[in-house]
């Protein structure tokens, strides 16, 4: 008899980035399909969607599907905290990333490569850096 391997929607993965780590878990399937949406109507019509839109799009990815992170450091040394909020969907509680987090990850040009690794792509080394290097 074959068994269906299935992914637990709690399962998170870590990803190690220019020597931070951070924990990435799945985007809740409402809110995938309200961000995915937006991409992909970014994608479709490029030159009438503002690139303001996609940026805060990917931020809110960011938002929802990293759920830790750490061997991440100020200039002075101090550990960089990973601060959290309550939210509420349909009934449902939510701990999501900070806006003082996300600031951080968008200061230190991490972002765009986050973004695309907690979308469900690959990103390597180089396609990191060259994103990052773009924002």
């Amino acid at each position: 008899m074959l068994t269906l391997n299935c992914t637990d929607p709690n399962s998170t993965t870590e990803w190690e980035h220019e020597g931070g780590k951070f924990e990435i878990g799945l985007l809740p399937r409402s809110i995938y399909a309200k961000f995915m949406g937006v991409s992909a109507k970014f994608s479709a019509d490029a030159e009438k969607m503002n690139y303001e839109d996609l940026i805060e799009a990917q931020m809110n990815v960011i938002r929802w599907a990293v759920k830790g992170h750490s061997n991440l450091a100020f200039s002075n040394g101090k550990e960089v905290p990973f601060n959290t909020e309550e939210t509420e969907i349909g009934g449902r509680k939510y701990t999501i990333v900070s806006d003082s987090t996300l600031d951080v990850y968008f200061a230190t040009n991490i972002w765009s490569a986050l973004a695309i690794k907690c979308s469900g792509q690959e990103v390597s080394g180089d396609e990191g850096k060259a994103q990052d290097e773009a924002s």
